[in-house]
C-alpha cells in the first residue's frame, strides 16, 4: 500500500502546488483554506457555493486525470452490463479492465507506478460498479427498503471483494503496459 501511497502522492501534489493558488495569512501565524479564484465575489451577508473542485481537478497530472476518467468508464461498465447485458457483461468489463489498465501502465512514470494506477483503476471502477449496481438491482426488481439496503450492503462487500480481484487484473495490465512501453522498474 506505501507504492499506492507514493503513486498518489506524486500524482498529484506536484501539479496542486502548481496552479495558481494563494493563501492568506491570518492572526495567529494561521492561513486560511486555499484561495482558488472564484469568479464571483459574495454581496454582504452571502456566503460562495462550491469549493473550486473542477479547477483543482485540471490543475492534477494528466495521468491522474486519465485514471479517474477510465475508473468513471468502468464504473458506467459495470452498471449498464449488470443491468441490462448479463450475457456479455462481465466480457465487457474485462475488456475495459485490460485496455484501462494498460493505458494506464503506458502513461505511468514507472512500472511500479503503472501497477498501482491499474490496482486503484480497477479497485476503485468495481467498487463503485456493485455498490451502485446492487441497490438499482433491488429497485428494478420491486424491492422496498429493506431490499435496497441489502443490496447496498451486498455492494459494499461484493465491491471490496470482488474489486480486489478485477484490481489485479487492472494492476497486472498496467504493469505490461508500462513494460510495454520500457519504463523504469523505479524512479531514479
Amino acid at each position: 500500500m506505501d507504492g499506492v501511497e507514493n503513486f498518489l502522492k506524486r500524482l498529484v501534489f506536484p501539479y496542486n502546488d502548481a496552479a495558481t493558488r494563494t493563501t492568506i495569512s491570518g492572526g495567529g501565524g494561521e492561513t486560511t483554506p486555499l484561495d482558488m479564484g472564484t469568479t464571483r465575489v459574495a454581496l454582504p451577508g452571502e456566503r460562495l457555493v462550491g469549493v473550486g473542485l473542477w479547477k483543482r481537478f485540471r490543475a492534477t497530472d494528466p495521468v491522474f486525470q486519465r485514471m479517474v476518467a477510465l475508473t468513471l468508464v468502468l464504473t458506467t461498465t459495470t452498471v449498464l452490463g449488470g443491468l441490462f447485458f448479463q450475457g456479455v457483461g462481465s466480457l465487457m468489463v474485462l475488456i475495459v479492465l485490460i485496455m484501462g489498465g494498460g493505458l494506464i501502465g503506458a502513461s505511468a512514470r514507472t512500472r511500479r507506478d503503472g501497477f498501482a494506477g491499474g490496482l486503484i483503476f480497477g479497485w476503485g471502477g468495481t467498487f463503485l460498479g456493485f455498490l451502485i449496481l446492487l441497490p438499482l438491482e433491488a429497485v428494478q426488481q420491486g424491492g422496498g427498503l429493506l431490499m435496497i439496503g441489502v443490496g447496498l450492503l451486498a455492494g459494499f462487500a461484493g465491491g471490496l471483494i470482488l474489486g480486489f480481484i478485477e484490481g489485479l487484473f487492472g494492476a497486472v495490465a498496467g504493469y505490461v503496459g508500462a513494460r510495454l512501453a520500457k519504463k523504469p522498474i523505479r524512479a531514479q
